[in-house]
């Protein structure tokens, strides 16, 4: 079992590709049922046709990664967790090995991603590595669900990085699964035009039924 105690625990169905997928941050005062068996401290992780880097840092911020807290279960779905381990926090987040371009980018997640913690970050994002794709803060798409700290901020915003890093997109909002905790985010991403959504329950990727939110860019982003 992994270590700690689980503050979240969600299974993620991947649908088309990505390049990272973490959850970031700080929680505190939730509970929840532990996951399915880990991956050990080292190992990388086969799911849904791509090899996974699991990781102990990077993307995880104030909160380092710990590879025990990310599983996947006997019906395949993939668990992030953000565990408390001797008043030591610690989140989730995995890679895939491979380079991914333009495309759909789609997550079916269950989880109340609208009411998390103040202080907790579900990232879903393309990024890196700067060898052929570009420096921090090029070429990522960011889809994240939080509130940055602020009890009452919005508690979804979307980014979207140019290869140039400037004339940087972003939206930020409010919004609720109205007490459901099932969820579809979505991009997609081409030379020239970059549109997210966010669509309530579990959608097919070309599926637009319980659109919650959407919303396109025109930015030229290199693969």
């Amino acid at each position: 079992m992994a270590r700690g105690n689980p503050v979240y625990d969600w299974p993620v169905q991947w649908t088309k590709a990505t390049l990272a997928l973490a959850i970031l941050g700080v929680a505190a005062g939730h509970t929840a049922q532990a996951a399915s068996q880990p991956v050990s401290q080292t190992s990388s992780i086969a799911w849904k046709g791509h090899t996974w880097q699991v990781t102990s840092g990077g993307m995880a911020g104030v909160c380092q990664g710990d590879p025990k807290n990310v599983s996947v279960d006997s019906e395949g779905f993939l668990h992030l967790r953000i565990a408390n381990g001797g008043g030591t926090w610690t989140s989730a987040e995995l890679f895939t090995t491979d380079r991914l371009g333009f495309g759909t980018y789609q997550w079916q997640v269950d989880g109340a991603i609208d009411t998390l913690d103040q202080n907790v970050v579900l990232g879903l994002f393309p990024y890196g590595p700067a060898a052929g794709i570009g420096n921090d803060g090029t070429n990522e798409i960011d889809i994240e669900y939080s509130r940055w700290g602020q009890a009452n901020g919005p508690n979804g915003d979307w980014t979207d990085y140019p290869a140039s890093g400037k004339t940087i997109g972003e939206l930020s909002y409010t919004f609720s699964l109205s007490g459901m905790t099932l969820s579809t985010s979505r991009f997609t991403w081409s030379s020239s035009t970059i549109t997210d959504w966010l669509l309530m329950g579990l959608q097919p990727v070309d599926g637009t039924t319980g659109m919650i939110k959407t919303w396109t860019t025109r930015r030229r982003c290199r693969r």
